[in-house]
C-alpha cells in the first residue's frame, strides 16, 4: 500500500529550518577557536632598549632576539613578547652583535681598559662570557660562522679565522682587507680586497690560501653573495657582477643607477640588492636582466632580507620606512615607519624585527 504524500506546512518548514540552524550552530561551537590572522605590516609589539638606541643588526635564534644597545650592552629578548631574557654589560665603548650560531653570540666590540678592538663569544642561553680576544684593527661588524670557525674581516687588515669554541686564531689571509664578513660556500670563502681596487678573492676556508683573484669593475664595495656556483657582487662603477664560484670567470655584468654597499640576497632565481640611487633591484640570476626595481625614500645601504616570497628592506636618513615588497613583481605589500633604521628586518616566526634610532626594537607582523 502506497502512503499518501504529505505536504509540510509553511510553519513546519520554518521549524525545520530553525532546528537545522541550531544544529549547525552547536557543531560550530564544538570546533576549535582560531584567532584572527594578523594583518601584515602592523605592529605586534615594540620594546624600548635604551633612551638613544641606534640602528643595529638583529639576530633571531632559540626563540630569542639578540642585539646590542646604545649602552653597549648585549640583550636577549623573548622573540614572542619582547620581554628581556638576559643582558650582558661588557664594559666596552662600543659593541655590535656580529653573528649567532651553535649556541653562541659573537660580538665585535671596542674595549676601554685597555683601549683596543675586541671580539667576544657569549653563551646564547645565559649571556655568560665564553671567551674574549683583542685584535690589532677594527673587525668587521658582522661575522660568518661555518665548520667550527668564525670568519671576521678588518677595516685595514686581512680576513682571519678564529676557533669558534676557544677564540684561538686558526689562520690569517694575505692582503684581503675587509669591510664585512666573507661569504662561505663549499669549503671556500669569498670576499673583497681593498688592495688592487677591491678585487674579489676566493680563499680556502680551512687554510686561508688564495684560490683565485678577479678584478670585477672599479673597487668592489659590496660583500659577495654565493648561490648555485655563482658569486654576485656590486662595484663602485655602478655595476653588479656575476662570477663563476670555482674559477672567478666572468658570467655577466649589469649597470644600475649608483654605488652599492649592500650584500646581495639571492632567492627565487633573482638577485636582490639596494643602491645609493634609492632603488631596490631584482636581477635575473642567469642573465642579469632587470626583473623589477622599487623606489624608496632614500639610500639603501643594508642587505635585503628575503622570506616567504617577500623582500624586506630599509632605507636611510630622510626616509624612516621599512618596506615589504612582492619578491616576484616588486609590488609594495606594506611599509611601516620607524624612528630611523639602516638595517633590513630579520624575519622569523611570522615577525619582522628591526632596531631603530628612536630607542625601540620593533616586531612587525610579516
Amino acid at each position: 500500500m502506497t502512503r499518501p504524500y504529505t505536504r509540510i506546512s509553511p510553519r513546519g518548514r520554518q521549524l525545520v529550518s530553525l532546528l537545522l540552524g541550531a544544529l549547525l550552530l552547536l557543531s560550530a561551537c564544538d570546533a576549535p577557536w582560531a584567532p584572527p590572522r594578523p594583518v601584515p605590516g602592523t605592529l605586534r609589539w615594540r620594546v624600548q632598549i635604551t633612551d638613544t638606541q641606534r640602528a643595529t643588526p638583529v639576530f633571531v635564534a632559540h626563540g630569542l632576539v639578540y642585539l646590542a644597545g646604545a649602552d653597549h650592552a648585549i640583550y636577549a629578548l623573548d622573540a614572542a613578547t619582547g620581554k628581556q631574557h638576559w643582558r650582558t654589560q661588557l664594559g666596552a665603548a662600543a659593541a655590535f652583535v656580529s653573528a649567532v650560531a651553535d649556541g653562541a653570540v659573537y660580538v665585535m666590540a671596542l674595549d676601554q681598559a685597555p683601549y683596543a678592538y675586541a671580539i667576544y663569544a657569549l653563551d646564547a642561553t645565559t649571556g655568560a662570557k665564553r671567551w674574549h680576544i683583542q685584535t690589532r684593527q677594527s673587525p668587521s661588524v658582522d661575522a660568518t660562522v661555518a665548520n667550527g670557525l668564525v670568519y671576521f674581516g678588518e677595516w685595514s687588515g686581512p680576513v682571519f679565522a678564529l676557533d669558534a669554541a676557544t677564540g684561538a686564531q686558526r689562520w690569517q689571509g694575505d692582503g684581503a682587507n675587509q669591510y664585512a664578513a666573507p661569504a662561505v660556500a663549499n669549503g671556500t670563502i669569498y670576499d673583497v680586497s681593498k688592495i688592487n681596487n677591491g678585487a674579489v678573492v676566493a680563499l680556502g676556508a680551512a687554510t686561508g690560501v688564495q684560490r683565485w683573484q678577479v678584478q670585477a669593475g672599479t673597487n668592489c664595495c659590496s660583500m659577495p653573495a654565493v648561490a648555485d656556483g655563482v658569486v654576485y657582487v656590486g662595484a663602485f662603477d655602478h655595476t653588479v657582477y656575476a662570477l663563476d664560484a670555482a674559477t672567478g670567470a666572468f658570467r655577466w655584468g649589469v649597470a644600475i643607477g649608483d654605488e652599492m654597499f649592500t650584500t646581495p640576497a639571492v632567492a627565487n632565481g633573482m638577485v636582490y640588492l639596494g643602491s645609493y640611487d634609492q632603488y631596490i633591484y631584482a636581477l635575473d640570476t642567469a642573465t642579469g636582466a632587470q626583473r623589477w626595481r622599487f623606489h624608496t625614500g632614500d639610500r639603501v645601504v643594508s642587505a635585503p632580507t628575503v622570506a616567504n616570497g617577500v623582500v624586506y628592506a630599509a632605507s636611510t636618513e630622510s626616509d624612516h620606512f621599512v618596506y615589504a615588497l612582492d619578491a616576484k613583481t616588486g609590488a609594495l605589500r606594506w611599509k611601516y615607519q620607524t624612528g630611523w633604521g639602516y638595517f633590513a628586518p630579520m624575519v622569523a616566526n611570522g615577525l619582522a624585527y628591526v632596531a631603530s634610532n628612536d630607542g625601540f626594537l620593533y616586531a612587525l607582523n610579516a
